[in-house]
C-alpha cells in the first residue's frame, strides 16, 4: 500500500470520519484501532461475517476515494483484501491489544504509542479522550488536479464520534480499571522498546498490509 495514510491534521480527520460513519451504519463494536502510513489494525466485534465484510469493505473503500482524493491519487489504495485472525479467548484478546498499541514502535516510528501523531485509540483508552472526525461528502469532493492545500474547499461536511467498546473480557470492569490496564500494557511495551532502542520517525516503513481482528458473536476478531 502507498504511503498516503501519513499522519497530518487532515488525514487524521478524514480517516476518524469515515471510521465513525462506518460504525454509525454498520454497528460494529470497535475495541481498538491505529492507523499507521501505509496499513491500520483493527480490534472489534461484529454480529457475522457479513455485518465485519461490510464494514470493512466501507472502511477501506471510502478511504481509498477520500484519502487517495487528498494527494491527487486516484488509484488503487490497498495492496490485498484485509486478513482476519479469530480470538480465542480473554488471554488472547490482550495480547492482540498489546499487539496493535506496539505496531507503531514495533515499525521503528516512535518509542511510545502515545507519540504516534496518526489517527489510532491510545489516548481514548488510557485517558478517555474522545475521538471525533470529520466525514467528507464525496459527491462535493474536487476532481483530480487540485493541490493537497486546497482539496477541503467547497467540501461538505459533517462530524462522527469514534466509539469504542470494552472487549468482552474486559465489559465487567470499571473505566479506572481499564484504563489501568492500558497504560500498564503501554508502560511494558515503552519499556521494551526504550531497551532496543530502534525508533526514526518519520522513516515510515511496514508490509503494506492491512490487519483486523474480530469474533464471532460476543467475541472479538483482529483485522489487519
Amino acid at each position: 500500500m502507498r504511503v498516503l495514510l501519513r499522519p497530518s491534521p487532515q488525514v487524521n480527520a478524514a480517516v476518524l470520519g469515515i471510521i465513525g460513519r462506518a460504525l454509525t451504519l454498520y454497528e460494529v463494536q470497535l475495541h481498538a484501532f491505529v492507523v499507521l502510513a501505509n496499513r491500520m489494525s483493527m480490534l472489534l466485534t461484529p454480529r457475522n461475517a457479513r455485518q465485519l465484510s461490510r464494514f470493512m469493505g466501507y472502511v477501506k473503500g471510502n478511504m481509498a476515494k477520500i484519502i487517495g482524493g487528498m494527494h491527487d491519487w486516484y488509484g488503487p489504495l490497498w495492496h490485498s483484501r484485509y486478513r482476519t485472525v479469530e480470538i480465542a479467548d480473554a488471554a488472547m484478546e490482550e495480547a492482540r491489544l498489546r499487539h496493535l498499541l506496539a505496531s507503531c514502535c514495533a515499525e521503528g516510528l516512535v518509542a511510545s504509542p502515545r507519540q504516534w501523531p496518526g489517527a489510532s485509540c491510545v489516548s481514548a483508552l488510557l485517558d478517555g479522550t474522545p475521538l471525533t472526525g470529520v466525514w467528507l461528502d464525496r459527491h462535493t469532493l474536487p476532481s483530480a488536479g487540485r493541490s493537497a492545500d486546497d482539496f477541503m474547499s467547497g467540501v461538505c461536511f459533517d462530524h462522527y464520534p469514534v466509539s469504542l467498546t470494552p472487549l468482552p473480557s474486559w465489559r465487567r470492569w470499571s473505566e479506572a480499571r481499564r484504563r489501568a490496564k492500558c497504560r500498564e500494557m503501554v508502560a511494558g511495551i515503552e519499556a521494551e522498546f526504550a531497551a532496543r532502542k530502534r525508533y526514526a520517525l518519520p522513516a515510515f516503513r511496514g508490509t503494506g498490509s492491512s490487519e483486523r481482528h474480530w469474533a464471532p458473536t460476543g467475541s472479538a476478531y483482529a483485522l489487519e
